[in-house]
């Protein structure tokens, strides 16, 4: 026999011996790979969600300054039942157009055949709806000693980190070199965002959540926030630990479904704008916030079954 074959037989031979490889370490490889970022960076927000939810935040964990995001990636609350239709006094319909078939991966899907590409007023309204609908806003009030509303500049360390394992968005930041820290989770089964923040500022009432609530619009932010006439949000109930909101816009209805601690109070601070505030003197604050298109008549899960029922669905994922 050659040399040449020899030694490839021997090594054929050899290679039976190699163990085969192990099972992979599911968990370090995902671990590997979790988002951190560590300023507020308003083309990579990050999100938690279920499939049925999603909601986007920035570096305090929450859509505290939002606006910022507007113009690159939204922070958003979007779900799949969450739609918005303006009102149609004219009666505008698809069925008055000619559809053109295109082949769509094996189908035919019909789309108007639109001469020039005219930007009508019945065009313009047929494509913006219906529109996705942003539910609410959910974001921090944080106040400085000296009274003055904190802005991003004033955030310092900012660490934030998508424990996309446990399904956990885990933020860090310092206001006045104090620490606060911030745990985002979406419940795996439910229309719900959890919230839990630790810091000596929430003693000292220098920490709130905020909830604000915009009308409809089909542009990308999927929220109008200059038409406060235009909707309607009732403050059905409130309790020291929970408060129901009921919203109209024209023919859509939304239901809000708050649950928070310890005790707290939530006012209405404008028109669609709410504050929770504790009414504790600890450290941390819980909350809860559940989107429903019908009243919700169960109770809301708290944050610990949230963030059980989170880490078990990831873990299994």
């Amino acid at each position: 026999m050659k040399p040449a074959v020899l030694a490839l037989a021997a090594a054929l031979a050899g290679s039976s011996a190699v163990a085969a490889p192990g099972p992979i370490d599911r968990r370090a490889l995902v671990d590997r790979h979790r988002p951190l970022v560590r300023a507020f960076d308003t083309e990579s927000p990050l999100s938690v969600g279920n499939g049925e939810l999603a909601f986007t935040a920035d570096a305090t964990g929450l859509q505290t300054f939002a606006e910022a995001y507007d113009e690159t990636i939204p922070l958003g609350t979007l779900s799949q039942w969450g739609w918005h239709t303006a009102p149609n006094p004219e009666g505008f319909a698809i069925d008055r157009f000619r559809l053109t078939d295109f082949d769509a991966h094996g189908r035919a899907v019909g789309y108007a055949d639109i001469p020039g590409d005219r930007r009508t007023p019945e065009i313009e309204w047929l494509r913006a709806n219906p529109h996705r609908l942003h539910l609410g806003r959910l974001g921090f009030r944080l106040t400085r000693a000296d009274g003055r509303a904190a802005t991003r500049d004033d955030l310092t360390d900012v660490e934030q980190v998508l424990d996309l394992w446990n399904g956990s968005l885990r933020s860090r930041f310092r206001l006045d070199g104090e620490e606060v820290r911030v745990e985002t989770l979406c419940h795996p089964r439910l229309d719900l965002v959890a919230v839990r923040v630790v810091s000596p500022l929430v003693r000292r009432g220098r920490i709130a959540i905020r909830l604000r609530f915009p009308y409809g619009t089909g542009a990308a932010t999927a929220a109008d926030w200059t038409r406060p006439e235009a909707h309607e949000t009732v403050l059905v109930r409130s309790t020291t630990h929970s408060a129901d909101l009921a919203r109209r816009l024209d023919d859509d209805r939304t239901h809000v479904r708050l649950a928070w601690a310890p005790a707290g109070r939530l006012e209405e601070e404008a028109k669609h704008t709410f504050v929770l505030e504790p009414a504790g003197d600890g450290d941390a604050l819980e909350a809860v916030v559940g989107f429903s298109p019908t009243p919700l008549a169960e109770p809301l899960p708290g944050f610990e079954d949230t963030r059980r029922a989170a880490r078990e669905h990831w873990n299994r994922f």
